[in-house]
């Protein structure tokens, strides 16, 4: 029965405590109230959740392992007196950190004190009977002294804030606080003093009884009450802004945002509130505007002026002031007014003048190509822009963005304005061709923005001339593609372009032919002219071999004095006399060199693709086999690898033959 209603007041008290919770949230959360009573909502569902738990543990644990849960938990309820206190303080006034201070550190050091001094007998309301003591012990007097000490001290000081606040709302709010403050005191007494007569039969409802303050905060809360007071969005506006706000009542102010106090000169809003608001307006320029002013605001009637403001520190502002009813029917209930500082505005409108001189030298410049178009017409082109377009400086011809983007790129271009302008998110930077009038090219990177020109919707279109870096990309792309010694591809190129023909061959049933050309005695040429005339040797052979092979066909060196010729659409039968006829020519060059030119010969190695060839690799390893067949037979010869199939029943040339190079 115990722990059910212990459980019913866990519900009870955290469903109060969200719904409390959820009105607190709309709420000054800078108010000192709201931050004491959240806290003392937190830990009154801890104090809850510790009744059900020990309530619990006793009922299916051992009485040793209830105390220790009890000890541990003990700390929900310890902190409650201090969680009240500072609500109380807070009604009457913000707590400071010293003041937080002396509330909870006894209460923390009191908690500790449990593990050295157990509460033998708070734990028999909880049916824990470890001891045999009956009369409060050192630890429950300890706790009580405490409570009694945070609620003889703070209740009186709470009774003479109320009886002494100004305000009849506030002090009726605060008459409910004290008196649910009261009840709840009250029934925490009768419940300890029900359960030490009667036993556990009386469960404990203090916790339960705190229902009464949360139902006191609520009620506050809803009548956006001045202890809880709502925080609209429109009042975090008013706060943040610099302009001045105040409502008036007859000239009287009873309320003001800072940034009013801020325009008078003044600390704070605590100096301005109930003071005459005229006693500002001066304008000596004009006393009859002045007289009427102050007539307008005595009489809470609307008006639109322009008013001296007198700052107690400065000399006089320019204002702008106009005052609204605030409820048209009821005039008495005084005007809301609006101070515009006329001084401050012209000022910024002056840095913004500058601003937007200092951003439009800039703009000229800058080295981009910076456009402005509007209404689908070229509106501002900064000189570089021109400068580019007219193909000579110091003109000014409007620009034409169609005749400016190259007709490759037109209309591309065109669906990245569009989707810019439609205020989509920016796609990113879309690389474009522009020509001028001049017919001269450059590639750019273009990216474009919404902006407001004069007043109205527009694009500023930004082109960074990115020709260079292309040029520079294309380099670094050729010097990785090419070998630097000859300029012919290099060996990943060789193979990519290979595998790529092998697809179209596979995909079409044609044929390719492929030469393994090898420089015969490479090494005796290095070794007795010189490394010098060998890279001669080589650039010859490359360019007499471009020179004879077709445009379709592609050629790369594979590595030192080995060279890879590909002839597309061609089998064995076509590649012969073409692999026989560069034999012929090579063996027959010149290469200058000192003392004498030299010559030399190449050994091909022929084959062409199978229908099983997956990979360009498998034919150039044929090709390989056969050039060192033939330069198994004496070198500056043509060696097909077909032609002596019989003695490679294993793909591979006889060990004596085509295993292993021949020594150069």
């Amino acid at each position: 029965m115990r722990e059910t209603f212990y459980l019913i007041n866990f519900a009870l008290v955290t469903g109060c405590s969200l719904l409390l919770v959820s009105r607190l949230s709309q709420s000054n959360p800078k108010k000192p109230t709201s931050r004491a009573l959240l806290r003392w909502l937190m830990g009154w569902v801890a104090w809850a959740f510790f009744d059900l738990m020990v309530t619990h543990a006793s009922l299916n644990y051992s009485q040793e392992t209830t105390f220790l849960v009890y000890r541990v938990l003990c700390f929900s309820f310890v902190l409650i007196p201090g969680l009240g206190s500072e609500l109380m303080l807070a009604l009457m006034r913000p707590p400071t950190p010293k003041d937080r201070l002396s509330l909870y550190a006894p209460l923390v050091l009191l908690y500790i004190s449990q593990f050295f001094m157990p509460d033998l007998v708070g734990a028999r309301n909880y049916a824990i009977f470890l001891g045999s003591e009956q009369s409060p012990g050192m630890w429950n007097l300890a706790f009580f002294l405490f409570t009694f000490c945070y609620v003889a001290l703070l209740i009186p000081k709470l009774i003479i804030s109320t009886i002494k606040e100004e305000n009849p709302k506030t002090r009726q709010e605060k008459l409910l606080m004290l008196i649910s403050g009261f009840f709840v005191v009250i029934s925490i007494g009768t419940s300890h003093w029900l359960t030490a007569s009667y036993g556990l039969k009386w469960p404990l409802f203090g916790n339960t009884s705190c229902i009464a303050i949360s139902l006191a905060a609520y009620w506050i809360i809803s009548q956006s009450g001045s202890l809880f007071p709502s925080r609209s969005g429109m009042e975090s506006i008013f706060e943040k802004t610099p302009s001045g706000f105040a409502t008036l009542q007859h000239g009287r102010v009873m309320w003001a945002n800072p940034g009013m106090a801020e325009m008078l000169g003044l600390s704070g809003v605590e100096e301005l509130t109930h003071r005459q608001i005229t006693n500002f307006l001066h304008d000596s320029s004009n006393k009859e505007n002045k007289t009427g002013v102050h007539q307008a605001i005595w009489e809470n009637q609307e008006f639109l002026e322009q008013v001296n403001l007198s700052q107690s520190t400065d000399k006089p502002i320019t204002c702008l002031a106009q005052t609204v009813l605030i409820d048209e029917k009821n005039q008495a209930k005084g005007v809301f007014l609006g101070l515009t500082d006329l001084d401050r505005i012209n000022d910024l409108q002056n840095r913004l003048s500058r601003s937007e001189s200092r951003y439009r030298a800039l703009i000229e410049q800058a080295w981009e190509l910076i456009l402005v178009i509007q209404n689908e017409k070229v509106v501002f082109a900064n000189s570089a822009a021109l400068e580019f377009y007219e193909g000579t400086p110091g003109k000014n011809k409007p620009v034409n963005l169609h005749q400016m983007i190259h007709p490759d790129h037109l209309e591309s271009t065109e669906e990245y304005i569009e989707h810019i302008s439609e205020g989509q998110k920016q796609p990113g930077i879309l690389r474009v061709k522009l020509i001028n009038l001049k017919n001269e090219s450059i590639w750019t990177d273009m990216v474009a923005r919404a902006v407001d020109w004069e007043g109205g919707p527009a694009l500023q279109v930004v082109f960074r001339n990115v020709s260079d870096r292309i040029k520079l990309e294309q380099k670094l792309e050729k010097l990785a593609a090419t070998d630097p010694l000859t300029g012919v591809d290099n060996r990943r190129t060789l193979h990519e372009k290979g595998q790529n023909e092998l697809i179209r061959c596979r995909r079409y049933g044609s044929s390719m032919a492929v030469m393994m050309i090898d420089v015969d005695h490479f090494k005796k040429i290095n070794d007795t002219m010189g490394h010098f005339v060998g890279d001669e040797v080589l650039k010859a052979l490359v360019k007499h071999c471009l020179y004879t092979l077709r445009t379709t066909d592609f050629f790369g060196r594979l590595g030192g004095e080995e060279f890879v010729g590909v002839l597309t659409e061609s089998d064995i039968s076509q590649a012969r006399p073409v692999a026989e006829r560069l034999r012929e020519s090579l063996g027959q060059l010149k290469v200058p060199a000192e003392p004498h030119p030299v010559s030399f010969t190449v050994s091909i190695g022929l084959t062409a693709n199978e229908f099983g060839d997956a990979f360009f690799e498998e034919i150039v390893h044929r090709a390989d086999q056969a050039m060192y067949l033939a330069k198994s037979r004496g070198r500056n010869q043509v060696a097909e690898l077909e032609a002596d199939r019989e003695d490679q029943d294993t793909g591979t040339a006889p060990p004596n033959q085509a295993s292993q190079k021949p020594k150069e």
